[in-house]
């Protein structure tokens, strides 16, 4: 991937940048000078389905997704994650901050996961998000916590979101985390179930004035 200008290694993971590939366009329009630090990464799918994770690769469909987001002009994302497991890369996150998660833009990094209707993720492709996650955790200082409660990913909107003290996250997010308007399946619980058990990453209950 690409970090201010420079390349970025995500181990196990290929990305595909405009610098790699002439079909992958960087942003233009859609997106405003990054300001403040990076402190969080939002995780959405294309159609916030609640589905469930099947086995292996699926179909790559992620390309339209790319296309729709270099023509867009109300919305944006930085990383696109298809079905095969591919990451698709149209902004520098470290010099330009997308629109794809309102309030909390400025200080985020957002990233598409392809779905059907039907709302199913792929194994692969959970991984490849997993991986990316990490790296830009690594990359940008972003402390390695997700939201849990009862013992499980959080994807309700949370307390220090309701109450207005986004200041306070750091972190992995759902988009789901951010707003009424989209459901558990944006994104599912499943990436954040393998960074907890896998990664090293660490659940965490958000209340109203920030963990804890």
């Amino acid at each position: 991937m690409i970090i201010d200008g420079r390349r970025v290694a995500v181990p196990h993971a290929r990305v595909l940048t405009w610098a790699d590939d002439r079909a992958v366009i960087e942003l233009g329009e859609n997106r405003q000078r990054r300001r403040a630090r990076v402190r969080a990464i939002v995780l959405h799918t294309t159609w916030g389905q609640l589905g469930p994770l099947v086995l292996g690769a699926g179909s790559p469909a992620g390309r339209g997704y790319v296309a729709a987001n270099a023509r867009a002009t109300d919305k944006s994302w930085d990383f696109t994650v298809d079905r095969d497991g591919t990451v698709f890369q149209q902004n520098d996150p470290a010099r330009w901050f997308t629109w794809h998660a309102g309030a909390a833009n400025p200080f985020s990094v957002g990233i598409e996961m392809v779905q059907a209707l039907t709302g199913e993720l792929y194994e692969v492709q959970v991984r490849a998000a997993v991986e990316l996650i990490d790296a830009l955790a690594r990359e940008f200082g972003i402390a390695r916590l997700v939201p849990w409660r009862r013992g499980g990913p959080d994807l309700r909107v949370l307390p220090t979101v309701r109450a207005g003290r986004l200041e306070l996250l750091h972190g992995l997010f759902a988009h789901a985390n951010f707003t009424d308007d989209r459901g558990l399946g944006d994104p599912g619980p499943f990436a954040f179930r393998v960074l907890q058990a896998t990664k090293g990453w660490v659940g965490v209950e958000w209340g109203a004035a920030g963990v804890g």
